[in-house]
């Protein structure tokens, strides 16, 4: 299986610390992907074309080298460990081929990564997106904050309302789930369609997914992706 690396950023410059970064990564991986973004919060100095151009003139002689992410599909990682990667167009064959549970029995977004203000903004806004579409909640979902200054701005900014009303749930500004302290009860486990300790697959945008990280049940195939 081919190990690929995706480096994202604005870029805006390129700094020596950004290649100091690449060079020691592309000796780890096959292929490492740099994803030139555009942040909607930020004014850039450059332009999307001089910050691409420029990385293509950086790296144009290494073939482990891609500036194109048209050709990268959205991944999920897991189970058990983020480096196992699996293409979003792959994921139900590789699935039914490792015989890991099919259903999705919960969602969770945040803890210390993937949590900013603007994780979840983007998080909410699609929650936004779903309910005008008259779409709901089929399992459990779950937010979790990074911080207390996080949970007070999207309380603040009326996101926290957003989710509960849609009927998710948000939880403390802790680690919570992502170092095991997710106490699911039977009620939330039912609601996910399993049971305790029964194989079951979720998926979190945490940035870790060995067995019995979650929620203490080695059966609970957690799947790591963005929000």
């Amino acid at each position: 299986m081919e190990r690929i690396c995706l480096f994202p950023g604005t870029f805006d410059p390129i700094t020596l610390g950004h290649v100091d970064i690449i060079e020691r990564a592309v000796s780890l991986f096959d292929k490492l992907v740099i994803g030139v973004g555009i942040n909607s919060s930020k004014q850039p100095m450059f332009t999307l074309e001089q910050r691409t151009n420029w990385i293509q003139d950086l790296f144009r002689n290494d073939p482990r080298i891609e500036i194109n992410l048209s050709d990268l599909a959205p991944h999920v990682n897991g189970p058990f460990t983020p480096d196992l990667g699996n293409p979003i167009d792959k994921l139900a064959a590789n699935a039914r081929a490792n015989k890991w549970p099919l259903a999705v029995s919960a969602g969770l977004i945040g803890s210390c990564t993937n949590s900013s203000y603007e994780d979840i903004a983007r998080s909410a806004s699609l929650v936004q997106q779903a309910e005008r579409a008259g779409l709901k909640f089929k399992i459990p979902y779950n937010v979790t904050p990074g911080s207390e200054t996080v949970r007070a701005t999207i309380a603040r900014d009326g996101f926290t309302q957003i989710f509960e009303k849609a009927g998710a749930t948000v939880l403390a500004n802790a680690c919570g789930p992502c170092i095991g302290q997710w106490n699911r009860t039977d009620k939330q486990l039912a609601a996910g369609g399993t049971k305790k300790g029964e194989a079951n697959s979720i998926v979190t945008s945490y940035n870790r997914n060995f067995a019995k990280r979650n929620d203490g049940n080695a059966g609970t195939h957690a799947f790591v992706t963005s929000p």
